[in-house]
């Protein structure tokens, strides 16, 4: 029992941690937070957007991982 429960706590936080990176991108674009803001204030969005680009698709991977720990977890 602790087993399944330690290998949902893992999947859990790597569908967190996949989910705080698809909203981190997601500001990024929106020309929010640090990187965001300064990207904005010197014109450079096609570069925000890009970076953005590349952390949405990680944060989905690592979300798409986690849900394969969990269902594994589960069986």
């Amino acid at each position: 029992m602790a087993d399944i429960t330690q290998a949902k706590l893992a999947a859990a936080g790597k569908i967190a941690f996949g989910g705080f990176k698809v909203v981190s991108a997601v500001s990024t674009a929106l020309g929010h937070g640090i990187m965001g803001a300064y990207l904005k204030n010197h014109g450079r969005m096609a570069v925000a957007a890009h970076i953005a680009m590349r952390g949405f698709e990680s944060g989905k991977e690592l979300i798409d991982e986690g849900l394969e720990d969990w269902k594994s977890a589960s069986a």
